[in-house]
C-alpha cells in the first residue's frame, strides 16, 4: 500500500469527502469509504451476511437534523443500496439524491486509486477531493 493509505480510516480501502451543495441552498459535507470486506468490524460483517460485493460508510455533516450514524451503502450484483442506522431516523430524498450523485463521483474518483494498489504504483494525484 502507498503512503496515501496511511490517512484512511480503520477497515477502509478508499475515502473521499465532499463539499456539496444542497437544493436548499446549504453545503453539506459527505464523507464516503469503501470498506475492507475482510475486515472483523460490524460494517464488513453486516456486508458479508448479506452476501454484497462492495461496502462502505457515508458520513453526513452540516445539513439540519443529520443522521448521527454513517450510512452503510451495499452493492450487489443488481443495484447500490443505503441502510439507516436502527437508532437514526430516515434521510429526506434531497439528501438521498444528493448522496447518490457524490456516490458516482466517488466511484470514478477511486477507480484509479484501486487500480494502482493492484499494480503497486503511486495512484495518480485527484484534487477534487478533500481527504
Amino acid at each position: 500500500m502507498t503512503s496515501h493509505d496511511n490517512d484512511l480510516p480503520d477497515g477502509a480501502l478508499a475515502y473521499r469527502q465532499y463539499e456539496v451543495p444542497m437544493p436548499d441552498g446549504s453545503t453539506a459535507s459527505l464523507a464516503f469509504t469503501l470498506g475492507d470486506m475482510t475486515a472483523d468490524s460490524v460494517p464488513a460483517n453486516y456486508a458479508r451476511q448479506h452476501g454484497v460485493v462492495a461496502y462502505g460508510l457515508v458520513s453526513v455533516t452540516d445539513v439540519p437534523d443529520p443522521p448521527r450514524f454513517p450510512l452503510v451503502w451495499t452493492q450487489d450484483r443488481t443495484q447500490i443500496a443505503l441502510a439507516v442506522a436502527e437508532e437514526d431516523k430516515d434521510i429526506g430524498d434531497d439528501l438521498k439524491e444528493t448522496i447518490g450523485r457524490c456516490m458516482a463521483l466517488f466511484f470514478n474518483d477511486i477507480a484509479a486509486e484501486l487500480a494502482a494498489q493492484e499494480l503497486g504504483v503511486s495512484p495518480p494525484a485527484n484534487d477534487r477531493s478533500v481527504h
